[in-house]
């Protein structure tokens, strides 16, 4: 299970509202971009699926979601958002929301 360190508090899981169910679809994050791009072109060049793997940027820095470790929880395990410079870290482009969201009930229909 990956942890938060406790001076930095950052970020490792973008979340989904299952709005079925109520509970949240955790997506790991990572900052490891070369390795997951190396992984990606792997995976290409053996013509096997990547979208459990997606690099996107939040907050004009590129970010790995692991779609392929999500794992659900409920609310109370939720500490809160993340805040960086008075600002809440989100993706807010409407088509990138969509593409994740298609990709999350892909995977999750996978788990």
């Amino acid at each position: 299970m990956k942890v938060n360190y406790e001076a930095t508090k950052r970020p490792h899981y973008f979340a989904f509202k299952d709005s079925k169910t109520g509970l949240y679809w955790l997506i790991p994050c990572s900052s490891k971009i070369e390795k997951f791009e190396r992984l990606i072109l792997k995976k290409q060049g053996q013509h096997k699926p990547t979208d459990a793997i997606k690099i996107v940027k939040i907050f004009d820095r590129k970010t790995v979601l692991l779609f392929q470790d999500m794992f659900p929880v409920t609310a109370e395990y939720i500490d809160g958002q993340y805040i960086k410079g008075g600002q809440p870290v989100r993706i807010a482009d409407p088509k990138l929301i969509q593409e994740l969201e298609k990709t999350q009930k892909n995977n999750q229909s996978a788990t």
